[in-house]
């Protein structure tokens, strides 16, 4: 069937005349719903020559639609794929596939695909010698950042995973394999029973403590647990993992709380900085209609190979941050939002940012005075991964970074006293 195009193919000698019969094979391919095989071939076509175009995400796009109809492993595919694929033209190209490098690296290092994940490290790596736009570049960083740490984490728990394989009893290998799943994978319910069931001792008393949720009483002890667990801890990543868990168990106890228990838990908020972070509410549903569940995040840096919160499904769902941001000094800001999938900005009730049905990076220019900015911020996610991530940056003052807990606030009294306030 291929000797329909075999003149255009031959004709096609520039990028976007490739890209062009690239497209026309894809159209084909899906209209072709009675021969599997010759779907394959024309799908396989149309990668083949989005690759020799440097067409990344078109490619890619080409590789999703063999593996839903087709039984390939996904990940792998689309790593061979652009591995073999030429070098995206310089400019805006080159930033598009870095960006798509990037998002499969989240993807590959959240189901624990390393072989997968090395893959799109080459490709960031080699993609980020030629990009020009300096949000997608620090994006590729941070990714880099959380290969290192995660493969890392991966490697030293590697052989528990073995052993739990083999004897799922042993108590070494649960403990070990739990504090990864929970700390490095943010699957804190697999990995709580498994702490559960380990031996160590401050850690399975922890985990006894959160599956008896029922127990409101226990939530707060959990929480006291995990904050003397970060007291205690040297590591970084894991002092902020576990402060976070406590401060979770503080927020989710607090409403069924009174008297000086409320007393003692709002004591201990006030102290973490319970003021600070945006509401945010989750949506089981594309079009915030249909609300789940609703928490405080501190920090807005998000990556989600699953559901985001309890009773939100993996795809198909969306979410709304609202509160106040602060800055730690008058004057010109660029707010980043790298996204996936689309995003809605509202700063003092005007919407910035309007990117509802793609993912990417959007960014815009904020004049802070004193006085906080009301902000709303939206995202849906239409399948696959998802993610939220916001950054800031200001001109001869600080280079891209997270915008920290003490620049949001869900309480606008708390705001009015500006950033770092309580």
């Amino acid at each position: 069937m291929l000797e329909i195009y075999q003149e255009e193919l031959s004709k096609a000698r520039k990028p976007e005349e490739k890209i062009k019969v690239a497209e026309r094979l894809f159209k084909q391919a899906m209209e072709t719903r009675d021969d599997p095989v010759a779907k394959y071939v024309l799908l396989q076509k149309a990668r083949d020559v989005a690759c020799d175009a440097g067409a990344w995400i078109p490619a890619t796009q080409v590789v999703n639609e063999m593996a839903s109809f087709y039984q390939v492993e996904r990940l792998t595919l689309t790593a061979i794929t652009l591995e073999k694929a030429n070098a995206p033209p310089a400019g805006a190209p080159t930033n598009l596939a870095l960006q798509q490098a990037v998002s499969l690296l989240d993807e590959a290092l959240a189901v624990d695909d390393f072989g997968a994940a090395q893959k799109y490290m080459n490709l960031v790596n080699t993609l980020r010698r030629t990009a020009v736009d300096g949000m997608v570049l620090f994006s590729a960083q941070e990714a880099a950042k959380e290969y290192r740490e995660v493969s890392a984490a991966y490697e030293k728990a590697k052989p528990a995973f073995e052993k739990l394989a083999a004897n799922p009893d042993d108590a070494d290998a649960k403990s070990i394999v739990g504090k990864y799943l929970c700390v490095y994978r943010k699957q804190w319910r697999k990995g709580i029973s498994l702490l559960a069931e380990g031996n160590d001792p401050a850690l399975k008393a922890v985990a006894a403590l959160e599956l008896d949720a029922d127990d409101r009483g226990n939530l707060v002890k959990a929480a006291d647990a995990w904050m003397l667990l970060a007291d205690k801890e040297s590591d970084a990543y894991l002092k902020e993992a576990y402060r976070l868990r406590a401060l979770h168990w503080y927020q989710e106890a607090l409403p069924g709380l009174d008297g000086l228990s409320r007393a003692r838990v709002t004591k201990s908020l006030e102290g973490m900085g319970s003021s600070h972070g945006l509401a945010v509410e989750f949506f089981a549903d594309l079009e915030l209609e249909k609300k789940v569940h609703d928490r405080v995040d501190p920090v807005i840096d998000f990556h989600w190979p699953g559901s985001p919160a309890p009773g939100v499904p993996t795809d198909r769902w969306s979410a709304r941050w609202t509160g106040w941001i602060c800055a730690p000094a008058p004057g010109t800001y660029k707010l980043i939002f790298y996204h996936d999938d689309g995003i809605r900005v509202y700063l003092d009730g005007k919407r910035a940012i309007d990117h509802w049905n793609t993912f990417g990076s959007n960014e815009v220019v904020v004049a802070f005075t004193k006085a906080p900015k009301s902000i709303k911020i939206e995202l849906r996610d239409d399948g696959a991964v998802a993610a939220l991530r916001i950054r800031w940056a200001q001109k001869d003052g600080f280079a891209e970074q997270i915008v920290p807990t003490e620049a949001w606030f869900h309480d606008r009294s708390a705001a009015n006293k500006g950033y770092g306030g309580p």
